[in-house]
């Protein structure tokens, strides 16, 4: 049927247990069927209406045995039933209802068709005798369709609109079932096509670089096309029938007039821009020159993880969301010089284990792994605890100057208010994958940068290990990417050795 605007695929499905339909009794059958052809409102013949195959359910509700039959058009209007036909039994009038699309799953007992997806139903409904067997029947939509107009292309998100629902197919009654689902998109036009219903929701609407929220409270009817205009303003349903034929109503407009706008900053998301003045900027929004000038690093993460106790003792405050500085520091070593002992023997040497997570989360084993050693081996690359080590490598190195990998922290400027940039632990990279891929909203805002993480190239962590021979180390990790995914591959390097080094701040 060419005038539908949206496309009708049905996934039916009873909401009652199915009642198998008896054959019909041929004693019944008597007359003869009379045709009417019928013309749609709007359109200069039937064919630009009806395509052939298009089949419609007929139903006589009070009469048993006579309902859901399936009748067919060529194309022209004229519909003929598939099988068995309805029949008008008895000398009373009866009432004969039709729907579109066909569901065979519809019985008496069961007459509602549930759905999920927007579907155009029509319904007609009228009355037939056994000296009345023409059946002439005009449809009408029986879903509401509510379009936004809006002046410019924009990207929408609208919440509070119940799309699903039950279609009673003798009737022609939806109702609206389920919870409302988020409709997206973007153009200059939001059009859906939904069951009746009050609603009360929003939309956000995202209008050049502003977010602007749309206020959605209205009673939506039946049959009807609401149509809103969202401009920007800157102030602001025995004779066998055999041949029944059809016509639809156009949907009745209803224009709804002006819809009251209101901007509103977008919610802070992973993979929104961090500047250097500790503000930032929704990745959906494009960057002005002046403001990419100052990014400093992306939002990677929301909230803050309990792991590192060192962190958030020192800084209680910052438990906004997790940045990943914009550039990784320049290929170097983590320290010029080899070093045969461990942070961890140093450290307990130095009777500093109560300072740090190490008692709680690791077994005082100067020989093992360090920051990974057995006891927690099955958890570490979980564990984002880059503050907490980064610390502990400060207070190790002293005043050293052949640790280049920290030495670059000090170049590194950060707001107020933050804890400062610290290197990245091994947990605190697993953190950044979503199924195997870097996060796709963080790699798209370091594309559009020019700061994607490389792949195939080890990373410096400040997640402590050691060599069989003893030797101080650190784990690595790689980035491994194939066919577009991303694992962590886990290494162990001395640290004269030259990677470049992920660096983070909390705020």
């Amino acid at each position: 049927m060419k005038i539908r605007i949206f496309q009708s695929l049905i996934i039916c499905s009873a909401l009652l247990i199915l009642i198998g339909c008896e054959g019909k009794k041929q004693e019944e059958v008597a007359g003869e069927a009379v045709g009417v052809k019928a013309h749609i409102k709007g359109f200069e013949s039937n064919s630009e209406s009806w395509k052939a195959g298009d089949t419609i359910g007929v139903s006589v509700p009070a009469v048993n045995n006579n309902f859901n039959v399936p009748y067919v058009t060529t194309g022209d209007g004229a519909f003929s039933a598939v099988g068995s036909p309805v029949y008008i039994v008895g000398t009373k009038e009866h009432e004969v209802a039709a729907y579109y699309p066909y569901c065979a799953a519809a019985t008496q007992s069961a007459p509602e068709l549930a759905f999920d997806q927007p579907v155009d139903w029509l319904f007609a409904k009228t009355t037939a005798d056994r000296e009345h067997t023409a059946v002439q029947f005009e449809f009408h939509h029986v879903m509401t369709r509510l379009t936004i107009l809006f002046s410019e292309e924009v990207s929408y998100q609208v919440f509070g609109i119940v799309q699903s629902g039950k279609m009673n197919t003798a009737t022609g009654v939806i109702t609206a079932i389920g919870a409302p689902k988020e409709i997206a998109g973007s153009g200059k036009q939001l059009d859906v096509l939904i069951p009746a219903q009050t609603l009360n929701g929003s939309a956000n609407v995202v209008w050049g670089e502003r977010t602007f929220i749309v206020t959605l409270n209205m009673s939506l009817e039946a049959g009807k096309w609401y149509s809103y205009r969202a401009t920007l303003d800157e102030k602001t349903e025995s004779i066998a029938l055999t041949s029944i034929h059809g016509s639809i109503v156009p949907w009745e407009e209803v224009d709804g007039g002006e819809l009251v706008v209101t901007e509103k900053e977008p919610d802070l998301s992973v993979g929104d821009y961090y500047l250097a003045d500790g503000t930032t900027v929704s990745h959906l929004r494009s960057l002005s020159a002046a403001q990419k000038a100052q990014v400093i690093g992306v939002v990677c993460e929301l909230g803050a993880n309990a792991d590192d106790s060192t962190r958030m003792a020192d800084y209680p405050n910052c438990t906004t969301a997790k940045v990943i500085a914009l550039y990784d520091a320049t290929a170097r070593a983590w320290n010029t010089e080899t070093v045969s002992a461990t942070m961890c023997a140093w450290m307990i040497n130095e009777g500093l284990e109560g300072q740090y997570l190490w008692p709680a989360r690791y077994k005082k084993d100067p020989s093992a792994d360090g920051m990974i050693s057995s006891s927690a081996s099955a958890n570490r690359d979980k564990v984002c605890q880059g503050y907490n080590n980064t610390k502990l490598w400060k207070q190790y190195a002293g005043t050293a100057t052949t640790y280049s990998v920290l030495a670059a922290l000090g170049s590194m400027s950060a707001p107020a208010g933050t804890t400062g940039w610290y290197i990245a632990s091994v947990g605190d990279l697993n953190a950044l994958l979503v199924e195997a891929s870097i996060h796709p909203t963080v790699q798209a805002s370091l594309n559009v940068l020019g700061a994607a993480l490389p792949y195939g190239q080890a990373f410096w962590t400040s997640t402590e290990s050691c060599l069989n021979n003893g030797n101080q180390a650190s784990m690595t990790v790689n980035f491994k990417n194939g066919e577009g995914t991303a694992t962590v591959g886990l290494g162990k390097s001395l640290h004269t050795k030259s990677y470049p080094v992920v660096m983070m701040l909390n705020y």
